[in-house]
């Protein structure tokens, strides 16, 4: 982290080493490995959110997973009638 804020800010970063990359991103490893606390925290803030909810109204998000949106507003296909 020393490395990147004094090459940002124009500094001499000789004695930091500038930290390993991954082989196929070149990417520093320590944006890799912030996945990890990252969808934790989110994954905290959307716990409160739904609890805060809850306190307010009592009920607990539900989703319908057979539900597609937009599917009832549809015009049903014409039926074709086959002749024998």
């Amino acid at each position: 982290m020393a490395y990147a804020v004094l090459s940002t800010l124009g500094m001499e970063t000789a004695p930091y080493y500038e930290g390993p990359t991954t082989p196929d991103l070149e990417w520093r490893t320590w944006v890799v490995y912030l996945a990890v606390p990252l969808g934790s925290a989110l994954m905290c803030f959307r716990f409160l959110q739904v609890l805060v909810k809850y306190w307010q109204t009592g009920e607990l998000p539900h989703h319908d997973h057979g539900h597609v949106e937009g599917l009832h507003d549809a015009e049903p296909f014409p039926v074709v009638e086959q002749k024998p």
